[in-house]
């Protein structure tokens, strides 16, 4: 199994928390499986993943990811700030990077995902 099939298998496992209804009238019911797509980098918008429910995808804000998505939660603005002390951050996928840096699935430290830098 690739790398990336790995992290689609282990994304596959979240599900939605909640029931999301978009604003062109899609909605989604609690409990359906979701896969998240980070971008990467700044250009593309270090603050926005990609959410996939029944092969639509729809954009949100990754701040809202804990609320909207299992298997994510926001840390403390005391854990960040420690975090940030000692020269590293971590992911919404919990990888450790620099405080200004990406993983190797995209996601950005949570500093640039909640734009705190």
């Amino acid at each position: 199994m690739s790398f990336l099939e790995q992290i689609r298998v282990i994304a596959a496992a979240r599900t939605l928390k909640r029931d999301v209804k978009l604003k062109d009238g899609r909605s989604f019911e609690k409990g359906n499986p979701a896969t998240v797509t980070f971008f990467g980098d700044k250009d593309n918008g270090h603050m926005m993943c990609e959410i996939t429910v029944q092969d639509k995808t729809f954009k949100t804000a990754i701040a809202k990811l804990p609320a909207t998505v299992s298997g994510f939660t926001q840390p403390s603005v005391a854990v960040m700030t420690k975090w940030n002390n000692e020269g590293y951050a971590k992911t919404p996928t919990g990888k450790k990077v620099e405080p200004d840096g990406y993983a190797n699935d995209g996601s950005p430290s949570w500093l640039l995902a909640l734009g705190l830098i």
